[in-house]
């Protein structure tokens, strides 16, 4: 039986190692999703809730220096080892780190960042997914509307009322993983089990797995 959650030694290029925690689906992985984050607490949320969705997650902590790097790196070893990811999810300072891998991973369909600035990097070439919280104390909720209206469609935006920087009340981890999961799937390239895919003709057909 494969072990649900795997902890990982990521030789870096440049010297040294990024510590990263690979969790799995207890059943049928339908897509592979890295997530860079700033808060311990909040990523079993996180992962927990993807991995019910079939998603499985390579994540890390992400650090002031080599955070793109970092990303790319996690992605790769992702596409060596088992598949390319085709998730990017990035909070605080992980979300800028996500939004500039995203234009150096071949195969993402979709990017969330969450709490994350907007800087100077260019929107992704997927769907993006802004979450945000209105009273954000550390980065304003202006970068969100930053962040989507220099983004292309397909984009959402959902306000995390009532939450801080770092999501640190459990409920509001939570939701906001609850949310993140239900907007992902729609992108991943694998439907979920018994729900009907569309073909290059445009027809329906059923996908079934024994």
């Amino acid at each position: 039986m494969t072990d649900p959650k795997v902890t990982l030694e990521l030789d870096r290029p440049q010297g040294g190692s990024l510590d990263a925690l690979m969790t799995l689906p207890a059943g049928e992985v339908r897509a592979y999703a890295v997530l860079a984050h700033c808060a311990p607490e909040t990523v079993e949320v996180i992962a927990e809730t993807l991995n019910q969705a079939g998603i499985a997650v390579l994540a890390f902590e992400i650090g002031p220096a080599g955070a793109v790097a970092d990303v790319v790196l996690a992605a790769y070893h992702l596409r060596a080892n088992y598949e390319s990811p085709e998730l990017l999810i990035g909070h605080s300072l992980g979300g800028v780190a996500v939004l500039s891998a995203s234009h150096l991973v071949p195969g993402i369909s979709a990017v969330v960042t969450i709490n994350a600035s907007a800087g100077e990097i260019p929107p992704p070439r997927t769907a993006l997914l802004v979450m945000h919280a209105p009273t954000d104390q550390q980065v304003g909720i202006q970068n969100a509307g930053s962040l989507f209206v220099a983004a292309r469609h397909p984009k959402s935006f959902l306000a995390l009322d009532g939450a801080d920087h770092l999501l640190t009340e459990s409920a509001d981890a939570a939701y906001a993983a609850t949310m993140l999961a239900a907007w992902a799937t729609r992108y991943l390239r694998v439907p979920a089990r018994g729900l009907p895919s569309a073909q290059p003709d445009g027809s329906l057909t059923q996908r079934r797995t024994s």
